[in-house]
């Protein structure tokens, strides 16, 4: 992660990104979303946000079940178009004229990782549908080409077993990337 710090125009207003993801590093601005001292929030939101991209790029099975999830928990909240008129909004609002179907869907299921970080209900609703989070976690580190041996007694509390294929998780992502 490179953090950097966006310079103020002549008026105190700080224009660009808050962060991206870009050649394998997320880039973010150390004031991201700042509203006042001390505020991180914008700053974690940022980071969730631009970490859903790097996801993407280096876990695509678990970028698509995220990306499943997002469509679902938005079609269950917003009816079974809402995931479309998300992707349309998008579009109609680049101003670049380059954005693609793909990169709103991207930006998209990236807004919906903020949301998760802001609002544990969704997170709880994550762990409904999936309550076998280990086994999923080494289903990933398989299809990344990572083998994991689980031994001992594994934790019942929800937390504890989160905790667990979060771990796994993000072993199996440092061992592809350090290989």
């Amino acid at each position: 992660m490179v953090l950097f710090a966006a310079k103020a125009d002549a008026r105190g207003r700080i224009r660009g990104a808050n962060g991206y993801y870009k050649d394998g590093k997320l880039w973010i601005d150390v004031n991201a979303g700042k509203l006042t001292a001390g505020d991180v929030s914008g700053f974690l939101c940022t980071v969730a946000h631009e970490l859903t991209h790097f996801g993407k790029e280096y876990s695509p099975a678990f970028y698509e079940d995220l990306k499943r999830f997002a469509f679902a928990v938005l079609g269950e909240k917003r009816g079974p178009d809402a995931f479309d008129n998300y992707v349309a909004r998008k579009l109609e609002r680049d101003r670049t004229g380059r954005l693609t179907v793909v990169d709103a869907e991207g930006e998209i299921i990236a807004d919906a990782c903020e949301t998760m970080l802001r609002n544990s209900e969704v997170v709880r609703q994550a762990l409904e549908r999936d309550r076998k989070p280990v086994e999923r976690a080494i289903r990933m580190a398989d299809a990344l080409g990572v083998a994991v041996t689980v031994t001992g007694v594994r934790p019942e509390s929800e937390v504890f077993t989160s905790l667990m294929a979060q771990a796994i998780r993000e072993c199996a992502a440092n061992a592809v990337k350090h290989a």
